[in-house]
């Protein structure tokens, strides 16, 4: 059967509880045969409904335009009601009497079925439970990570279950969907784009359960996903030669400067991308090169020390017009949203296609971890979440703490680089 549909009665006329026919109205023992006979005989051009003489509350509505539909009228907490089953072309009268009797028993116990169904719309489709989710959870969070959810729901969700109702997704459409994404674009992103739907739907009955049906359950519930390895790949030095020279033969000045900012910060991507030079000092009124994250996937400020190879880096790099983004989009009016495509290019220059951009942000702290420093210390560098204890240990260096990181980092790239690229032109 068709969902219950809001029926105005404005054209019918109150009827008590059992209900009894109106003017115009008649009773007949409903049959297949009888309701594809069926013809509205009123003279005043209204609606006409036939009850059913066999179940009180059944009948079949007739327009004056031919249009025939089944509807069920019913008293429910002192309210009338009247709710339309669907059109008679399409549905069979056993159907009708079956979804008929459940809305009645609905009333027998004082739920409303059709008030239900209106709740339920209210929910709307899931890309408008996306758009709430959107305004009420994840702008919260920072622009990258923003970003990183909109691309998960554009490229991989909002196509298949974007039009349909959240009630009628069901965990085998879910599941389905999920073995194709893993089929068409690997393990890892269908787990992430997984988990971003799980979480969208999972939000919408914490805070909009009054418009989904008692005992909704997340249709995500039960889908297994796909099982990970973690990724471990890191830059060896002995491969930071090939790397840095296929950095320096990049046509893009700002590609360039970017990718040497993640090896010189260990910063993540989304975080760079959003950097501003309102929030970059090189070395000015006797202060140390520093950067600072306003924005960053844990919510709080984060500032970065700069070592003297990550300064110059920053002079160098060409300023395009009034353009307040360190790394700017080819127009130099906004920043640059993404770099993919030209690290695409850069490793495969180098002969490294597994290594991915994040896996920099890695590298800075095995190499950190390697020459002894702590994992609080290389947490706070990278602004993980750390313990209370490594909160404590961090607050006695602060800032120089962090400054001996990345100038050691620093020297650890120098190092990789002095001893098998003899190049001038490598940084």
């Amino acid at each position: 059967m068709t969902e219950f549909a809001r029926v105005s009665t404005a054209d019918i006329l109150p009827f008590p509880s059992p209900p009894a026919p109106r003017s115009g109205d008649r009773s007949a023992p409903l049959t297949a045969r009888i309701v594809e006979a069926l013809t509205n005989t009123r003279r005043d051009g209204k609606l006409q409904i036939i009850w059913d003489a066999k179940m009180v509350g059944l009948g079949v509505r007739l327009t004056p335009a031919g249009h025939k539909a089944y509807v069920v009228r019913y008293r429910v907490n002192g309210r009338q009601r009247l709710a339309t089953l669907g059109d008679v072309q399409v549905h069979a009268l056993d159907d009708a009497r079956k979804a008929a009797r459940a809305i009645l028993a609905k009333a027998d116990t004082g739920v409303d079925a059709q008030s239900e169904r209106e709740r339920i719309s209210a929910a709307g489709t899931l890309a408008e439970g996306w758009d709430r989710y959107v305004a009420d959870r994840l702008s919260r969070h920072s622009p990258s990570t923003l970003g990183y959810y909109r691309d998960l729901w554009r490229l991989h969700i909002q196509r298949r279950f974007g039009s349909i109702p959240i009630v009628d997704i069901s965990q085998a459409q879910v599941d389905q969907w999920h073995l194709d994404v893993t089929r068409t674009r690997g393990p890892y992103i269908a787990n992430r784009a997984f988990e971003a739907l799980r979480a969208a739907i999972n939000w919408q009955i914490r805070r909009y359960r009054y418009a989904l049906p008692s005992g909704f359950i997340n249709p995500c519930y039960g889908v297994e996903r796909n099982k990970e390895r973690p990724r471990r790949t890191i830059l060896r030095p002995a491969d930071a030669p090939a790397l840095a020279k296929a950095i320096q033969a990049h046509p893009d000045p700002v590609a360039r400067a970017f990718f040497w900012m993640c090896l010189y910060t260990g910063a993540r991507r989304g975080e760079l991308l959003g950097l501003t030079w309102d929030r970059v000092v090189l070395d000015a009124k006797g202060r140390r090169g520093e950067i600072t994250f306003e924005m960053t996937k844990n919510g709080d400020p984060h500032t970065v020390p700069l070592s003297a190879d990550g300064v110059r880096v920053l002079r160098e790099l060409p300023r395009l017009g009034s353009c307040n983004f360190v790394f700017p989009d080819r127009s130099g009016r906004k920043g640059r949203v993404t770099v993919i495509k030209a690290w695409n290019q850069i490793r495969k220059a180098a002969g490294l296609p597994e290594l991915h951009i994040h896996d920099l942000r890695r590298s800075v702290g095995s190499w950190l971890g390697a020459s002894g420093c702590t994992a609080e210390m290389i947490g706070e560098l990278l602004n993980h979440k750390s313990n209370i204890t490594s909160k404590v240990y961090v607050q006695l260096g602060e800032l120089d703490v962090k400054r001996s990181l990345v100038e050691k980092s620093a020297r650890i790239l120098r190092a990789a680089l002095s001893q098998q690229c003899k190049s001038s032109g490598t940084p």
